[in-house]
């Protein structure tokens, strides 16, 4: 199996390819399984800890390393005062999807949130019982938001996603331009709108949707 990473070229369309950045080789014989983390970068996991970068929209994008343990570090910017968040699913939508979502509030308080998808398509993410994701670093301003965090795999949340080398990997992605109106966590009136898309990690090719 190959898998290849990518960071995207925009053509002006909608779709996007991206540029690889790497690829190697699994050998069928050292297929496993693990829960992935937020993006489910599975191939990360028997990679370098180098760090890889995405260049996901305009707005957001995340860099990002993989430790031997399967402990994702990764820091998402945008050019938005608003939420910033990606997430990980078999397919390119939120249901089911396992997600992170950050913002810093008006008090300059970032904050760092797991969530995951609800079994329909477009409902609201549900607030994870077990919080796996661990601020480390943020900061925003009017027009910015840069979000540093770590998440490590966890076995026992039904909120992470799980996946098998060599099944389809998204990376979703979403942002906002302004913070959640609860003040500590997202509710109806923080739809992202179009401000969304996906990675499809098997060709590195960029949707928005």
């Amino acid at each position: 199996m190959v898998v290849v990473l990518a960071t995207s070229s925009s053509d002006g369309s909608k779709t996007m390819m991206a540029k690889p950045l790497f690829s190697f080789i699994i050998e069928p014989e050292n297929m496993f399984k693990f829960v992935a983390t937020f993006v489910a970068l599975v191939a990360c996991v028997s990679a370098a800890p180098s760090r890889q970068l995405l260049q996901l929209d305009d707005v957001l994008s995340i860099e990002y390393s993989m430790d031997e343990n399967a402990v994702l570090t990764a820091t998402l910017s945008g050019s938005t005062g608003g939420w910033v968040g990606a997430g990980a699913n078999s397919n390119c939508t939120m249901a089911g999807a396992d997600l992170v979502i950050g913002w810093v509030n008006d008090d300059g308080e970032a904050i760092v949130q797991d969530y995951h998808g609800q079994d329909e398509e477009n409902g609201l993410p549900i607030l994870d019982d077990s919080q796996d994701a661990v601020l480390i670093d943020g900061s925003g301003d009017e027009s910015s938001t840069v979000i540093t965090f770590s998440k490590a795999p966890n076995p026992e949340d039904s909120g992470d996603f799980l996946a098998e080398l060599g099944s389809p990997v998204f990376l979703l992605f979403a942002h906002n331009t302004v913070d959640p109106v609860l003040g500590n966590e997202l509710s109806g009136d923080d739809y992202h709108g179009a401000s969304r898309g996906c990675v499809d990690l098997s060709n590195g090719k960029i949707i928005k949707f």
